[in-house]
């Protein structure tokens, strides 16, 4: 009885795949995401690198976040720089620059508020 039930239900796939191949195109490149994806997920005999590639499950990932740590950072208040990068978490607070930045910030914010008053007058 499971016999003819398995074959009615392979019968039923494959219909299903034949009318999703009718109404595909007759030619398919190779940026064509549905057969790339599709040759993607085949396994292949003797492949070397199946192991990485294989699909990691729910327990792995949790398993992985908590392997990984939060890296250090530095608490408290950074001197502006233009890129918004943060200081090393061991960086002692002194600002050891030449100023070029904060004379750059101060300038920028003049011409904008130049071109405001030059459009008032």
């Amino acid at each position: 009885m499971s016999v003819s039930i398995t074959f009615f239900v392979c019968k039923k796939v494959n219909l299903i795949l034949l009318y999703v191949v009718l109404f595909e195109n007759l030619a398919r490149y190779e940026d064509d995401f549905e057969m790339n994806k599709m040759l993607e997920e085949q396994d292949r005999w003797g492949d070397p690198l199946a192991a990485f590639g294989e699909k990691k499950t729910k327990k792995d990932k949790k398993k992985k976040k908590k392997k990984l740590k939060e890296r250090p950072r530095f608490k408290g208040k950074a001197p502006f720089n233009r890129f918004g990068i943060l200081p090393g978490y061991r960086w002692d607070g002194i600002d050891r620059s030449n100023g070029w930045e904060v004379l750059r910030a101060k300038k920028m914010a003049e011409s904008g508020r130049n071109v405001t008053r030059d459009y008032m007058a």
